[in-house]
């Protein structure tokens, strides 16, 4: 399911964080032409409501960041003449409840709040002017600049398989119960409904195949709410064709259910990599937030740097049973045990890594300048990034940028690199050609974004 958002002001960002939560695809276009265009007002007060919505659809790290932006609540309420002399002064309760109490914010600052980690899925500069529904139940939006966007309407189906493969169900439930009950619901487009139900709204036959057909190669889903600090997603890649898949760097490790034979471990790359996927099988996947894999691997990250290793290796015993126990289960039971296996290590990730490697990844960001932020030198900054993300502060900077790079949407080759954070396009060149084996042009012609 893919879900077009036409706006990106307070409204839409919480919405397009919230259906991300839920696992669901999302493309935000906002006609400003950057983060910090227009005039948003001064501050805007949150209630209760507003701040319980935040904090569900929010990832935790950044309703955090959301509490500690909003202004002090004041401590007094006082009472003055048309002189500006005080005649009373009534002390006020002390709002020690992030959720349950009124905030104040600044509404760029809750802009920028509520973009941090959506780079990917926002669009500038796009002024929405008409959409068209086709007959296949495909949607198309167009914008000003001449671009468009296709999704599809799709309905929720809850099935089941029988014994020959086949399944039936019925349309209906709401999201709440798919979060629930996934991966035993699907989003099902209207062109299979149309050929598949039968008049009282059941499949009548549908193969396995006829639905993996209508579900992409590549596909993420939101991590557990526990893991988020940890996790960054879970993932399943199920390509129809034989194919060599470019894997370029992200600063993640990932723990991967490969090719139905071996559980393994990907270290964080410092270059591309080839890998062969055949058609028909599906590798499952949960990858680790950059600065979390040491605590979650229990080495230092930097012994997997551009490594793949089986985890009986890293786990031993613990990772035989892992490997044991996804060799047996069904597809669909495999990113369950994956994110069990990573919540029962009990990882506490080194927090200031975490932070410098969000840091990091705003363009212009300066190794020397976020390590002095952050109270440290250099060197240690630097040790401490070997062990929690495999490489260190400048590595991971270059990996932001291309990341950055890949996300806008600007044509021109020089706007792109200077928003990113590149010094110029020869910079950008050189840097591309590093990461990725190929020019900037082959890069972004095909980059698709994962969430890191």
């Amino acid at each position: 399911m893919h879900v077009l958002i036409i706006g990106g002001g307070t409204g839409g960002m919480c919405l397009a964080h919230g259906l991300r939560h839920a696992g669901v695809s999302v493309a935000v276009y906002e006609r400003d032409r950057t983060r910090s265009d227009g005039l948003h007002g001064y501050r805007v007060g949150i209630d209760p409501t507003g701040n319980r919505a935040l904090q569900q659809c929010l990832p935790p790290e950044l309703f955090a960041t959301f509490i500690a932006t909003c202004a002090r609540s004041p401590r007094y309420f006082n009472v003055l003449t048309e002189k500006l002399r005080f005649t009373a002064t009534i002390p006020l309760r002390a709002d020690t409840d992030p959720v349950d109490s009124e905030r104040s914010v600044s509404r760029m600052t809750l802009r920028q709040v509520l973009f941090t980690g959506m780079e990917d899925v926002v669009h500038f500069d796009k002024t929405f002017t008409h959409y068209q529904q086709g007959d296949d139940g495909t949607v198309t939006a167009f914008f000003a600049d001449g671009t468009s966007a296709q999704f599809c309407i799709w309905h929720v189906m809850e099935f089941k398989w029988d014994a020959e493969g086949a399944v039936t169900g019925t349309i209906g439930g709401s999201d709440a119960e798919l979060i629930e009950k996934w991966p035993g619901l699907l989003f099902v487009p209207r062109q299979l409904e149309r050929r598949a139900l039968r008049p009282d709204g059941r499949l009548a036959h549908v193969t396995r195949s006829m639905l993996a057909s209508m579900l992409p190669a590549y596909r993420e889903y939101r991590p557990p709410v526990d893991l988020e600090p940890v996790v960054a997603c879970l993932w399943e890649n199920e390509p129809e064709e034989d194919r060599v898949q470019r894997v370029v760097p992200d600063g993640c490790v990932d723990l991967i259910w490969l090719a139905e034979r071996e559980l393994v471990i990907a270290g964080a790359d410092t270059g591309p990599r080839s890998v062969d996927l055949p058609a028909g099988i599906r590798l499952s996947g949960i990858r680790l937030r950059p600065g979390a894999a040491g605590a979650v691997l229990g080495l230092p990250a930097s012994e997997l740097r551009d490594r793949q290793v089986a985890v009986v290796l890293v786990w031993g015993e613990q990772g035989a049973r892992l490997q044991q126990a996804v060799a047996g289960a069904a597809p669909a039971r495999r990113l369950e045990l994956l994110a069990d296996a990573v919540s029962r290590r009990g990882a506490e990730p080194d927090a200031l890594v975490l932070t410098a490697a969000r840091r990091l990844a705003v363009p212009g960001a300066r190794v020397a300048g976020v390590a002095a932020e952050l109270g440290v030198g250099e060197r240690q900054l630097h040790r401490r990034m070997l062990a929690a993300v495999g490489y260190g502060p400048k590595m991971l900077a270059r990996v932001a940028r291309l990341r950055g790079l890949a996300a806008l949407v600007d044509d021109s080759l020089v706007s792109r690199a200077l928003e990113a954070g590149y010094a110029s396009q020869a910079h950008m060149n050189d840097e591309v050609r590093r990461l990725t084996g190929i020019t900037p042009v082959r890069f972004l012609k095909d980059a698709v974004l994962t969430t890191a």
